[in-house]
């Protein structure tokens, strides 16, 4: 269990998403469209596979991991 007095969350707001996947999508993941959305800022990113889906997740946790110069 988490301790309730860390002052850093182990699962910060800042790098929480929500997959969507398409009504299309197939169990057997020949095919995987969706959508990535990250809460923060609600910025969302389509995707057509899985490749997709992990490069879309990639490049947001990059861009929120890495600060501004």
């Amino acid at each position: 269990m988490d301790n309730p007095l860390d002052t850093v969350p182990p699962y910060p707001h800042a790098l929480s998403f929500v997959v969507r996947l398409h009504r299309s999508a197939s169990p057997s993941g020949a095919a995987l469209p969706g959508r990535l959305v990250h809460l923060a800022t609600g910025r969302q990113v389509d995707f057509k596979d899985f490749s997709g889906l992990q490069a879309a997740l990639q490049s947001a946790v990059e861009r929120i991991l890495t600060p501004l110069e």
